[in-house]
């Protein structure tokens, strides 16, 4: 009964915080991060020929690919985004509601609370569909597992199959989900006491999917993707400020999805050990802090009740505690976990609603329209944008909008960290040239940026 009014007033609300609530968080009209390897990813996605770049996965390419061969470089990019925040508020709003009823709603007003989610629509990269993704792949991994969603073995079994596939497809950083998700099947399997029919008939269809999903993965990343382990290895970061490293072991034999069965242990424990070394950007904000917080609290009145919920959202949760620890304080990270995690505080604060049906929309209408002001509070988010406007400037040396743009820098340091191979270096050697051919064909501008945008 409320998920059609709230499937429309998410949609509303999503241009609410697109158009108003943007400005308050941000100082561009859009912002991204190694802009020439998705410009490259987006130019080059319908051609098997060439190497994708090797740090993304195409599947998390496809909709800004699909979308940039009808509008271009840049339009494709912005709109993957677009459409990306608009559905990770739908689908998380209705997945809560499911849950709880008025929970999807309260959800809805984290969510205007929630700057990484609200900026989403304008980043110019691969992050939102990778957000998407993973939101679906723990969707899925949910109803496989739950109780309240009728189900034959079989089916909860390809259901599960199919979050663990997609989490792997959609970047190397999802093998976090997917290793979690296969604990999970396990414990599941173990938890429920069923016979051993049906618990044979559940792996078989997770086993069925999760192999279409590592057969698939020949397509989604190439012979030279950079594996998980080379991502998170901290050591290029600490060495690149002139800090000590710790640990001196050489990267073990590289796991990457599709590619091969072998290294996956060796590739775990090695970044156990990793978490034995700090970052050198310090502890994280007091950001960071009140989000942990405003979490803990929702997981400790909500675990007894929901926990499927609470555990399929641990891996959202411990990549969001890296940050400031295994990976640099930047809004990207925060991208990846923060919005997922709403759902926590969503669902907490639906059991904190008045009993009343007039109160309940008296203090929920309050809600989204108070929580907003709340994230006004947080960090005014500045970001790099030194590559984009300098391939920009290359590809439309005439354009003035270009030339009389203020360009605002954040800081710059996980840029040139990870060490790059023999093979990378030969497959961007000609990146820069390439990028600017394929601006050249497009305007320059975005569909969304006004006269007070480029001044």
């Amino acid at each position: 009964m409320h998920r059609i009014p709230l499937f429309f007033c998410s949609l509303f609300l999503c241009g609410v915080a697109y158009w108003f609530l943007y400005p308050y968080h941000f100082a561009l009209p859009y912002f991204e991060t190694d802009f020439v390897d998705y410009c490259i990813g987006v130019s080059q996605w319908n051609d098997w020929t060439e190497h994708f770049p090797p740090k993304r996965s195409r599947l998390a390419g496809l909709l800004a690919g699909v979308l940039g061969e009808y509008l271009g470089v840049l339009q494709g990019l912005s709109w993957a985004g677009v459409f990306s925040m608009t559905m990770v508020a739908i689908l998380l709003t209705q997945w809560l509601e499911r849950l709880r009823p008025l929970a999807g709603w309260s959800t809805l007003g984290w969510l205007l609370a929630c700057s990484p989610w609200i900026g989403m629509g304008r980043f110019l990269n691969f992050y939102p569909t990778l957000t998407l993704g993973l939101l679906i792949g723990t969707v899925l991994v949910w109803l496989g597992l739950s109780k309240d969603v009728p189900q034959s073995s079989f089916t909860k079994g390809l259901s599960v199959g199919l979050g663990i596939g997609l989490c792997a497809l959609i970047d190397a950083r999802g093998l976090i989900w997917s290793g979690w998700f296969i604990l999970l099947g396990l414990l599941w399997s173990l938890w429920q006491k069923e016979s051993w029919r049906s618990v044979g008939i559940f792996w078989g269809g997770l086993l069925s999917m999760t192999s279409l999903g590592w057969y698939l993965g020949r397509f989604a990343y190439g012979p030279y993707s950079t594996s998980l382990v080379r991502q998170l290895d901290v050591r290029p970061l600490r060495m690149a400020l002139g800090l000590e490293t710790g640990s001196t072991s050489p990267l073990p034999t590289e796991f990457r999805w599709g590619w091969e069965w072998h290294g996956v242990f060796d590739n775990l424990l090695f970044l156990l050990c990793q978490q034995t070394e700090g970052l050198p950007s310090g502890a994280p904000s007091v950001y960071w802090w009140l989000w942990l917080g405003g979490l803990l609290l929702g997981i400790l009145m909500i675990c007894r009740k929901h926990l499927l919920l609470v555990l399929v959202l641990c891996p959202s949760l411990l990549a969001f505690l890296q940050i400031g620890h295994a990976v640099e304080e930047h809004l990207r990270f925060y991208l990846q976990t923060l919005p997922m995690l709403m759902g926590i505080l969503g669902l907490t604060t639906s059991y904190l609603l008045p009993t009343s049906t007039k109160g309940r929309i008296v203090t929920l209408g309050g809600l989204i329209v108070l929580l907003p002001y709340l994230s006004l509070f947080g960090p005014h988010w500045n970001i790099e944008r030194e590559i984009s406007h300098k391939m920009l400037n290359q590809a439309h040396p005439n354009h003035p909008d270009l030339q009389q743009r203020t360009i605002v820098y954040g800081t710059p340091i996980h840029i040139q960290t990870l060490p790059v191979t023999e093979i990378e270096r030969q497959i961007t050697q000609n990146w820069d040239r390439m990028c600017t051919e394929a601006l050249q064909q497009h305007p320059p501008t975005l569909w969304f940026e006004t006269i007070k945008d480029k001044e």
